[in-house]
């Protein structure tokens, strides 16, 4: 702790642990890792070793560690071990029967070779999903067994099933895999392999079946099973063996075995999951909703779309929905950090640093983009700069996420570059643009207006703007409560992965990407604006944001002068990019006297803020004189 050593170590060493390893200050993520790893690797390596010698040597690796730029200097001051009994262990010789758990079985977890579900190292900024699985899913008393993972193309829901199988597996007698990508698994194709692997591998499933042949959970075809009376058996049997043993079900990429929602845009949020195409799938699904809960057994699901299935009527209390978004900015520095091109960045000189922070604000922290940035920066003939540089300016162009094919699809042979190509034009714009297709009006409209904004907005301002904008002659009129039907709106979205909210009650926001997509979007489908332009939703955004300046300005509530500048600081914005120069006059005075913050004046009339950019495009005269003024305040 920031106080020095806190009362925890002592607190141990009174309740009777001989010696404790502590930690003066907060330190350093790599640190704590590199350090922990050698302190037990020499603790448990030979009898040589007290705890006290393990721990200084370890410390003494670490200052010579070829990545110690890495680290703080401070850190390695920070290590101490407390407690005069020294602490010394002694190993026995011999396989440990730990070591049989130390993969999940059976192995391999994919067929054909694939490894997507193998452990993958420096997993970053999931602590929230892994925290209510653990706490949700894991549990036999919560009465959900079931985990839908569910998010946009490359936002890392296989990276997250992955390390669910690398943190959990010892907990269940085996994890059985299907990755259902390129093409969709049918029913009848699961029932037979998911028989095959427990034959296979599983003496109690092999000596449940010798005593009774109607009891294996494939059953084929023919005149003692067939039709309904067989899949209803089968998915009895399958419940049977989950109950036998504990299973760990993974059904990665589900969205393959999914169809478009029923009838053409439905208004209602709840009628836009996706039903199975494989209608067994659906009913084997809601089965094991109701069944799996009380047994050791789960079943975890990732997939673009929400089926149907899981979340129709008793269901959904028993499927724990998890939607993912892009990292936070500090999960994304961390994701950085462990690239070795990208970590000599963010420790070099300021021009590194420089080059490194707009890799960081251009990934927006999407974890593919965050991925394909380290490979390139790894590149020997991109690592001098320019070709990183080079893909960056591509990206923020306009249209550039849509050129991710062609950044970053090299590499591997014809066909291995052919498949990445065609995965990242599905990640860049398929997958958006099928969503998109899939909204109604309102729901369009409110995208846009998000996508317009270009940063988070709340729920109560969308309402407003868009009640102002869309309530013309000739629109259908706000409805009785803005708020509340912009709320389901916005929910009907979020299912989609389209937006996501900042906090639990904070503003919503959606992704580069799929802001690009929806302007394009817009651009293409002009009916979807009813009449409305860009502008026009700007100029709405920018005089909301004034009222709420006015507002804040005037509140007397605590801070409210920092936050009235900031909406203060928005509505300029808007107003600007609306074109709308003339509602500077008045109002920008009274903004920039009150910034109080540096940063924040600096971003106003600094050499590069948003009113010293303004001078050229306001004609000479009264107006530019005027804008000059604000400045020179």
């Amino acid at each position: 702790a920031d106080s020095g050593l806190t009362g925890t170590a002592l607190a141990l060493l009174g309740a009777g642990v001989p010696q404790v390893v502590a930690m003066r200050w907060v330190v350093g993520d790599d640190y704590a890792r590199r350090l922990a790893r050698r302190f037990y690797g020499y603790l448990l390596r030979t009898a040589a070793y007290s705890a006290d010698s393990a721990l200084n040597q370890a410390r003494k690796d670490l200052l010579r560690h070829p990545k110690v730029v890495a680290m703080a200097a401070v850190d390695h001051a920070n290590p101490l071990i407390l407690g005069a009994e020294r602490v010394q262990l002694r190993s026995h010789l011999g396989r440990s029967a730990q070591l049989a758990r130390r993969l999940p079985r059976p192995q391999p977890l994919l067929a054909g070779g694939r490894r997507d579900l193998d452990p993958r190292p420096g997993l970053v900024g999931r602590g929230e999903p892994l925290t209510r699985l653990n706490r949700e899913w894991l549990r036999h008393d919560t009465g959900c067994a079931i985990a839908l993972v569910q998010g946009l193309a490359g936002l890392g829901k296989t990276a997250l099933a992955a390390e669910c199988i690398a943190l959990w597996h010892h907990r269940f007698d085996w994890v059985l895999c299907w990755q259902t990508r390129p093409d969709p698994l049918g029913a009848d194709s699961f029932y037979r392999e998911l028989d095959l692997k427990l034959t296979r591998d599983s003496e109690v499933y092999r000596q449940t079946c010798a005593q009774s042949s109607s009891d294996r959970i494939y059953l084929e075809p023919g005149p003692l099973w067939s039709g309904g009376e067989r899949y209803a058996r089968m998915r009895t049997n399958l419940l049977q063996a989950a109950t036998a043993e504990a299973i760990l079900f993974v059904l990665d990429n589900f969205e393959t075995n999914l169809g478009e929602p029923e009838g053409a845009r439905p208004a209602d949020p709840a009628e836009r999951d996706h039903p199975c195409r494989d209608p067994e799938w659906g009913t084997l699904l809601a089965a094991l909703a109701e069944g799996l809960p009380g047994t050791r057994s789960r079943l975890l699901v990732t997939s673009r779309h929400r089926p149907v299935a899981l979340f129709q009527s008793g269901a959904a209390a028993r499927c724990l929905w998890l939607p993912l978004g892009p990292l936070p900015p500090e999960a994304a520095w961390l994701h950085f950090n462990q690239c070795p091109a990208f970590a000599a960045l963010i420790h070099g000189n300021a021009a590194d640093q420089a080059l490194g922070e707009r890799c960081l604000e251009v990934s927006r922290g999407h974890p593919l983009i965050l991925e394909r940035l380290c490979g390139l920066a790894c590149d020997p003939a991109a690592i001098d700069r320019p070709g990183l540089s080079q893909a960056l300016d591509t990206l923020v162009a306009r249209g550039g996420y849509a050129r991710l094919p062609d950044l970053f699809a090299g590499g591997g042979d014809a066909a291995a570059q052919a498949e990445e190509r065609r995965y990242l034009e599905d990640v860049a714009i398929g997958a958006i643009d099928l969503l998109l297709g899939q909204q109604g009006p309102d729901g369009q409209r409110l995208l846009w207006l998000l996508a317009l904004a270009g940063e988070p907005v709340d729920t109560t301002m969308m309402a407003k703007v868009w009640t102002v904008v869309w309530a013309g002659p000739g629109d259908p009129g706000p409805p009785p409560d803005p708020a509340g039907a912009a709320a389901v709106l916005l929910t009907g979205l979020h299912r989609a992965g389209l937006v996501y909210p900042e906090s639990d009650s904070g503003p919503w926001t959606c992704h580069e990407l799929v802001r690009e997509r929806k302007l394009a979007w817009m651009n293409a489908h002009p009916q979807e604006q009813s009449g409305r332009t860009a502008d026009q939703v700007l100029l709405a955004l920018g005089e909301r944001f004034e009222s709420l300046f006015e507002q804040r300005l005037g509140s007397g509530a605590p801070n409210a002068q920092d936050r009235a500048v900031e909406a203060g600081r928005r509505a300029l914005g808007y107003c600007i990019r609306a074109g709308a120069l003339e509602r500077l006059h008045g109002f920008t005075s009274k903004l920039i006297l009150n910034t109080r913050d540096p940063r924040l004046l600096d971003g106003l009339v600094g050499p590069s803020g948003l009113l010293r950019a303004l001078i050229g495009q306001v004609p000479e005269g009264q107006p530019r004189w005027r804008l000059r003024t604000y400045i020179a305040n």
